[in-house]
């Protein structure tokens, strides 16, 4: 009988321990959502200014003039085609990040 009491009691107070961690882990879903949204605008943030920098680098092409630096201008090309590979990947990320966080794209 003391048993008996105890699973009355603990199955009384179930629905009132379920609902309080429903609300614990939305609380923290909340928090870790708002904390990945200010890592994704700081990573945008970081990957507007180094796509501002891969401009500069793509304008300054049409000062290439000079066929002696052929093999120098042919391996900053191949590294400028690396680093905008990655910047297309970088984008398509950020742009199911958006997705997830209900932001324009």
């Amino acid at each position: 009988p003391d048993a008996d009491v105890k699973a009355f009691w603990a199955t009384i107070a179930l629905p009132r321990r379920v609902a309080e961690q429903i609300e614990a882990v939305g609380v923290k879903a909340a928090e870790m959502r708002e904390q990945y949204a200010q890592e994704m605008q700081s990573e945008q943030a970081a990957f507007d200014k180094s796509l501002d920098r891969l401009e500069k680098v793509v304008g300054g092409f049409d000062k290439h003039t000079s066929f002696d630096r052929t093999k120098e201008v042919a391996s900053e090309v191949r590294q400028l085609q690396l680093e905008l590979k990655d910047a297309e990947e970088k984008r398509a990320r950020f742009n199911k990040r958006e997705v997830i966080f209900g932001q324009e794209q």
